[in-house]
């Protein structure tokens, strides 16, 4: 964690107001120009890239490997989707991600213990939200 000091203040705002992680940020200090620490903050931000992501394109800059084909095919994701991921965290209360497929998608719902996922039923099973 005090390594993280050493990034630009920028950055520093960035993790503290908690728009990139620790782990990105972690991953930021392997770059060595801050112009490039700066630069890949702002892309993870816009393109709301993984870790698992930001440690690929850091490998691939560190690697020389800088072809915008490469940087093009990180995915980005649909603001839709996103915005529907809201409304159901809003609405259940907990962490939700919507994974979308050539053939469908899928729904996770994240449960911390046994009466969150009770609680979590009764939501789901109400009358109420059926008919809706």
């Amino acid at each position: 964690m005090i390594r993280l000091l050493t990034l630009p203040n920028e950055i520093k705002v960035k993790l503290s107001s908690g728009e990139i992680s620790a782990g990105h940020a972690r991953t930021l200090l392997t770059l060595e120009s801050r112009h490039k620490q700066i630069e890949v903050c702002e892309l993870i931000i816009k393109k709301q890239l993984s870790v698992r992501q930001v440690e690929e394109l850091v490998k691939n800059i560190l690697d020389g490997d800088q072809d915008k084909e490469k940087t093009k095919k990180v995915k980005t994701r649909n603001p839709e989707i996103m915005e529907l991921e809201d409304q159901l965290r809003s609405c259940l209360g907990t962490k939700v991600q919507i994974k979308t497929s050539r053939r469908g998608g899928k729904i996770e719902i994240d449960y911390y213990d046994d009466n969150d996922l009770n609680r979590l039923l009764e939501l789901l099973l109400s009358e109420d939200k059926l008919m809706a």
